[in-house]
C-alpha cells in the first residue's frame, strides 16, 4: 500500500459547495464545474492505486482573488474538495481528519489563485486535532514545480 503523502497545488478559482436557484446559482454552477474539472485533472496525477484504510489527514489553503473582506465560507470550500477526494484517497468521509482550511490572498501564492493540499495517512491512534500545514511548509511545497502541476 502506498503510504506516501500527497502535496500539490490546483490552479483556478476555488468555489464552495452550495445550493440555490436563479441566475446567481447558475453562474456559480458554471464556476463550480470549472473548479471541479481542475480538481479532477490534478487528482489524475496524485490519486492512489489503493485507497488508505485508516485515518487520513487533509490540510488545505485556498488562495483567493480579491480583498477577502467577504470571503467564501471556508468549510464549504473544503467540503466541495473532500467530496472530490473521496475515491482518490479514501473510501469513507469518516476517515478524514482535517484542520480548518486557511484562506489567503492569491497575491501571497507564487502561482496565483487556486488551492494547496496535503493529504496523508495518519496512525490509527490519531485523534481529530487537525493536520494543519504551516506557512513555511506551504511556501516550500508551492515552490517545488513538480508538486504544483505546472
Amino acid at each position: 500500500m502506498d503510504l506516501i503523502e500527497r502535496i500539490w497545488f490546483v490552479p483556478g478559482v476555488p468555489v464552495p459547495k452550495g445550493s440555490g436557484e436563479g441566475t446567481e446559482a447558475q453562474r456559480n454552477n458554471r464556476k463550480r464545474a470549472a473548479w471541479r474539472e481542475n480538481l479532477e485533472l490534478a487528482l489524475l496525477r496524485v490519486r492512489l492505486r489503493e485507497l488508505w484504510r485508516g485515518p487520513v489527514g487533509v490540510s488545505a489553503v485556498f488562495w483567493l482573488e480579491g480583498d477577502l473582506v467577504e470571503p467564501p465560507d471556508a468549510d464549504k470550500l473544503l467540503r466541495f474538495v473532500l467530496d472530490e477526494f473521496k475515491g482518490a484517497f479514501y473510501a469513507d468521509d469518516a476517515q478524514v481528519i482535517s484542520a480548518p482550511p486557511a484562506l489567503a490572498g492569491a497575491e501571497r501564492s507564487p502561482h496565483g489563485p487556486g488551492a494547496s493540499f496535503r493529504v496523508r495517512p495518519l496512525p490509527d491512534d490519531r485523534r481529530p486535532h487537525g493536520d494543519a500545514m504551516t506557512w513555511a511548509e506551504l511556501e516550500t511545497w508551492n515552490a517545488l514545480p513538480e508538486l504544483v502541476g505546472r
